[in-house]
């Protein structure tokens, strides 16, 4: 769905769905979706339930995108996430020049 959402947004993105990535000198971590959107390393992570993003998974997420050099992180779930749950993530993504993008409908817009 989400994939779905950047292709009808702009033309040619190019995404993975489920990543494993391997950086030097860290362990090996995954991310849910990575690609170029815009020009851009969009990276992140796609949930079914908005509860799953936790406080130690939206830090874990972002220190993983950080890691890559990714500029947009990507936060979305079949439901709404919350503000403070955006807020964490928007917050942590700054610090790292990292733009959110975490959807509030979810049709991913």
């Amino acid at each position: 769905m989400a994939i779905g959402t950047f292709h009808r947004s702009q033309p040619r993105p190019h995404f993975l769905p489920g990543a494993n990535l391997q950086v030097s000198g860290r362990p090996q971590r995954d991310v849910g979706i990575i690609g170029t959107f815009n020009g851009r390393i969009l990276a992140g992570e796609v949930e079914t339930s908005p509860a799953d993003f936790t406080q130690e998974h939206i830090t874990h997420d972002i220190s993983t995108n950080a890691g890559i050099g990714a500029d947009i992180h990507l936060m979305a779930a079949i439901h709404p996430i919350s503000a403070a749950n955006r807020e964490i993530a928007e917050t942590q993504g700054n610090s790292h020049d990292m733009e959110l993008r975490a959807p509030i409908s979810p049709n991913l817009q």
